[in-house]
């Protein structure tokens, strides 16, 4: 399993973040991070009182994101897209 996370340059610790087997992608934009997995799996932080913090978000069980990237503007747009029924392919967009 991948070990994937940040080290803190002012206390030089090491903190391992959530996620699946292995992350297949991930965005930052500012003091956000965006993370997929190896299962489409979508966790959201903020940094936060010099921390990570996990911003809850929810997508419908049965949704499972393909794509994540930040517009300039910092709005997380996520791409939808049905493995077997591309015609309801579908865009989410998080505000900052």
């Amino acid at each position: 399993m991948q070990d994937f996370g940040y080290l803190d340059l002012k206390t030089n610790e090491y903190h391992s973040l959530e996620h699946g087997q292995y992350i297949s992608t991930f965005k930052t934009y500012n003091d956000r991070l965006a993370i997929l997995d190896d299962e489409h799996h979508f966790y959201f932080y903020e940094f936060q009182d010099d921390e990570l913090v996990p911003l809850e978000v929810t997508i419908m069980e049965e949704i499972n994101p393909m794509h994540i990237f930040f517009d300039p503007e910092g709005h997380l747009i996520i791409y939808i897209d049905e493995e077997d029924d591309t015609d309801h392919s579908r865009v989410g967009v998080i505000y900052p």
